[in-house]
């Protein structure tokens, strides 16, 4: 590693990284593997990176420069405040129910077993009450809001010092936090039902791949999938090139629906 520095919110942006690129390399299908190192060299990017501000990394590779910045998004938002994240509230909280019942060792009490249970059930509730209050067109919103924040400053990472005068490729890793569970798609007048095995990608719809498409400033968008409330591993990698976004679409084989929605009531 050529750099990291050494405070949490570096720490959570290479771990968010590191956890991408190992879910391409191991987990994503031949077909977009393929095509996400086509575009970038995943196999250089993690003994090469250099972790900076605007942009967060920057990586020398054979292929030429590399500059990432990442963000944090969320599928179900609960005010401005940086971004109020529920996913990321909810993370706090389940480390919160760990802490409470695991000793120095990590070893739970057998008398802790039953309250542990019983916080942890209340803490799944929780969640399912979250995609009851889903709504689509906040989260579209909700998307949309930190990923034109961080668009509008592309000229700044431009000036980035370490880059003047080089040639650079400009990208986004968004770390998209979601819940997947009995989600439905909308295309038309047809729904579509996913089942719950395995990894579920959330469904790409057609606003976010608008968006996408109009960022020309950028050469590639790297998203990142993670459960919600759970940083633990990716869930789901697609990359996509907004000039050529058709191709994105096309090389993963990724279907574009009108809106996504989970049904009302319990759904675990």
């Amino acid at each position: 590693m050529a750099q990291i520095l050494d405070n949490d919110k570096k720490s959570a942006e290479l771990s968010c990284l590191k956890k991408t690129i190992e879910y391409i390399q191991t987990k994503s299908n031949q077909r977009v593997a393929k095509y996400i190192n086509s575009v970038i060299p995943v196999g250089e990017i993690m003994d090469n990176v250099v972790l900076d501000e605007v942009p967060d990394f920057i990586v020398n590779t054979s292929k030429g420069i590399y500059a990432i910045e990442h963000f944090k998004t969320d599928f179900c938002n609960n005010g401005d405040k940086n971004n109020q994240s529920i996913s990321q509230l909810s993370q706090k909280e389940m480390w919160d129910i760990y802490y409470k019942y695991h000793d120095e060792e990590e070893a739970i009490k057998d008398s802790d077993i039953e309250p542990a249970t019983e916080d942890v059930k209340n803490f799944i509730n929780k969640l399912n009450t979250t995609a009851n209050a889903f709504e689509y067109k906040r989260f579209v919103e909700g998307f949309k809001k930190p990923y034109a924040k961080h668009y509008a400053k592309v000229d700044a990472y431009r000036e980035n010092k370490h880059l003047q005068g080089k040639d650079v490729k400009f990208g986004f890793l968004i770390e998209f936090q979601c819940q997947t569970l009995g989600i439905r798609a909308k295309k038309h007048n047809m729904i579509k039902f996913f089942r719950h095995s395995g990894n579920i990608q959330f469904p790409l719809t057609k606003p976010i791949v608008e968006a996408f498409a109009a960022a020309n400033a950028l050469d590639f968008i790297i998203l990142a999938q993670y459960e919600e409330g759970f940083m633990t591993e990716s869930k789901s990698v697609l990359l996509f090139e907004p000039a050529n976004i058709e191709e994105s679409i096309r090389k993963q084989h990724l279907k574009v629906y009108d809106s996504v929605y989970f049904p009302k009531g319990r759904i675990w």
